[in-house]
């Protein structure tokens, strides 16, 4: 029997705002720190983030405890209670 995973995250999404793209521009800019992040977790399983400097490795970790808030209508997560994660809410 296969257990479900402890920590399911589909298509994660993280924008950081960047201002108006002009003086007299109605539109905001923002930076895409996250976009489309997916895994799961498996229990007893390890994960390890490897990447080059400003790749999003600590955004990753900062949106998962809740730190940066994920925009809510691009995100989606799954998350049981358990020792090592507490889903938001």
């Amino acid at each position: 029997m296969t257990l479900p995973p402890i920590l399911s995250i589909r298509n994660l999404v993280k924008l950081f705002p960047a201002g108006r793209s002009g003086i007299f521009s109605k539109q905001d800019r923002f930076v895409h720190a996250l976009d489309g992040v997916s895994f799961d977790l498996e229990r007893g399983g390890v994960l390890a983030l490897a990447g080059e400097s400003g790749c999003g490795k600590s955004t990753l970790a900062l949106t998962l405890m809740a730190w940066n808030a994920p925009p809510p209508a691009r995100s989606s997560s799954t998350a049981r209670r358990s020792p090592i994660c507490k889903a938001p809410g």
